[in-house]
């Protein structure tokens, strides 16, 4: 009786690892995409703001710079998201991150090519979509957040624990 209930103790421990595995690779991703939903805020903030009223536009262009590195960040970064997913691709929370961030990716796709190289928008309508989808994302990624971890309502509320 001895060896079942420590086989069974064993086995719920490897069970609750693989949780707790399944349950930070989600908050951990979660976590960097807030980072990046708050870059591209800031940007979009100061885009409106400063439109072509830029001097010489190179802050435009170094703002346009800055945006450009942290797409091409994102979209690395997001490719190693979906490796560490790879073993848990049957799970339902998984299938929503991922549908969050493919279009989470399209939108900022979107959102990069409306904007000219000086960072004055270029095409108001695919600018518009490119925010519209990123914030829509952004609403699958925390469903997918709050069915994977069990109710935490974002990886933001996990910092202020």
């Amino acid at each position: 009786m001895r060896v079942t209930s420590k086989f069974l103790l064993l086995r719920r421990g490897r069970e609750q690892g693989v949780m707790f595995s399944y349950t930070d690779t989600i908050l951990s991703i979660m976590q960097r995409i807030e980072v990046y939903n708050e870059i591209f805020k800031a940007i979009s903030k100061e885009v409106q703001e400063y439109g072509c009223n830029q001097a010489a536009h190179r802050r435009g262009r170094d703002t346009y710079m800055f945006c450009r590195n942290n797409v091409n960040r994102f979209f690395t970064e997001e490719m190693m998201f979906r490796k560490n997913l790879e073993p848990y691709y049957d799970k339902e929370a998984t299938k929503i991150l991922l549908e969050g961030l493919d279009t989470y990716k399209e939108g900022v796709f979107f959102w990069l090519e409306a904007l000219s190289e000086s960072c004055q928008v270029t095409d108001e309508l695919k600018y518009q979509l490119g925010i519209r989808q990123k914030e829509s994302s952004y609403l699958l990624i925390n469903q997918a957040c709050k069915e994977a971890c069990e109710g935490i309502q974002s990886a933001h509320s996990v910092h202020k624990m």
